[in-house]
């Protein structure tokens, strides 16, 4: 079954790429958010995507919505690595924070916030439970070229399938779904995000942090 979610789900973000925007499902630290819930307020542009990270720039979905992100919100993972960078620049409420998390079977997480809006300036070292990352969909309207690539499928001698994802252009590299561990795994999908798809590995992850969650994961360091 897992061989045939992965083929699925690299097949998709295959097709995907004609598309003007595709949604994907990835890791999330912490939160309130259930297993699976798509986030509808917050499109995503990916500004790069390699093996190892992928940056992604966060907004409303659209200007009239009011989802409660930062001003500024860029999120940056990998295969066990996690980080946000989030802040209001503007003189009237300025402040910056940060999560750098490393994810294993649990998430450690270090997190600080600065400026004048923090309400306790610093930093923390936090850890999260395995229960406590869910995997949510994020709808991506830009960049979509930095995940171009082809999908290699391949049967075994004992009739399993299996399958690896390799850059077009370079763009992407390749790996396979060993690369991935359990919490952090995502999927691509060209229309809504598929909750029993979650154990594809793909290495074009991406993510994003409500400015509401964002506050509980910094531990009310933002007034």
């Amino acid at each position: 079954m897992y061989s045939i979610l992965l083929l699925a789900s690299l097949a998709s973000l295959a097709a995907a790429q004609n598309k003007a925007s595709t949604t994907i499902l990835m890791p999330w630290i912490g939160g309130d958010i259930p297993n699976g819930s798509p986030l509808t307020d917050i499109s995503a542009s990916i500004i790069s995507a390699n093996p190892t990270a992928t940056t992604v720039s966060l907004k409303c979905a659209a200007p009239t919505v009011d989802c409660g992100l930062f001003p500024a919100e860029v999120y940056v993972f990998g295969p066990s690595t996690y980080n946000i960078n989030m802040g209001d620049p503007s003189p009237e409420a300025d402040f910056t924070g940060t999560m750098d998390c490393v994810i294993a079977k649990s998430a450690v997480c270090k997190e600080s916030a600065s400026g004048t809006e923090a309400n306790f300036p610093g930093s923390s070292t936090e850890t999260y439970d395995a229960d406590d990352v869910a995997t949510v969909g994020l709808v991506v309207t830009a960049g979509l070229e930095k995940l171009d690539f082809k999908v290699e499928a391949s049967t075994t001698v004992d009739g399993k399938s299996s399958a690896t994802s390799t850059a077009v252009g370079g763009s992407a590299g390749s790996m396979s779904s060993a690369q991935l561990p359990a919490s952090t795994s995502v999927s691509v999908t060209g229309s809504a995000a598929t909750p029993a798809a979650t154990g594809a590995a793909v290495v074009n992850t991406v993510g994003g942090g409500l400015l509401s969650i964002a506050a509980g994961l910094l531990g009310g360091l933002l007034l």
